[in-house]
């Protein structure tokens, strides 16, 4: 993977979730013009003076229209990725296990996984950190035992690639060896 800036990388279920997520948008879109229509139908006189529920709706319609334009303008930069068939570089849908070195502070050990989503889940068990963060963009395409770093707020962390596998309990058992 080209780390390009203006690429968005996603998995195959990434790419669908995406779809998704944009089908739904339009779905609300569809549903706000209804409800503005009945907002100015209901109203008395002119139909969108003083109406609330009709400014409401049309403010609403346009923060969808935005997000639409937003998701429509990435669907261009979006490079769908694959499974590393090597064994010691890290792909998607790999757990991984980390060094995580903050200046002056003694490593912190995490296990992750990287996903190629839009929406990862940072509450799970096991975070999922996507391929588009600092920090999938940083470790994606290494190899185990790799030193890299990413930058986060203006602070540099530094990274070693201690273990990965495709299953936590493999990882698990690697990291013990």
């Amino acid at each position: 993977m080209n780390n390009d800036k203006n690429k968005t990388y996603l998995s195959p279920e990434g790419y669908k979730q995406f779809m998704e997520e944009l089908e739904e948008l339009r779905n609300n879109l569809a549903n706000i013009g209804k409800s503005k229509a009945d907002a100015y139908e209901s109203a008395v006189g002119d139909g969108w003076h003083d109406n609330f529920a009709f400014e409401d709706a049309k403010r609403e319609e346009l923060r969808i229209q935005g997000l639409i334009q937003k998701k429509l303008a990435e669907l261009n930069r979006i490079e769908i990725v694959t499974d590393s068939t090597d064994d010691l570089v890290i792909g998607v849908n790999d757990y991984v296990a980390l060094d995580m070195i903050y200046e002056g502070e003694p490593p912190e050990n995490m296990i992750i996984k990287i996903v190629g989503l839009s929406n990862p889940n940072f509450k799970a068990d096991i975070p999922e950190i996507s391929l588009n963060s600092p920090l999938g963009k940083a470790i994606y395409g290494k190899k185990v035992q790799d030193q890299t770093f990413y930058i986060i707020n203006e602070t540099k962390v530094n990274v070693i690639i201690k273990g990965k596998a495709k299953t936590l309990e493999d990882l698990e058992k690697e990291i013990k060896k």
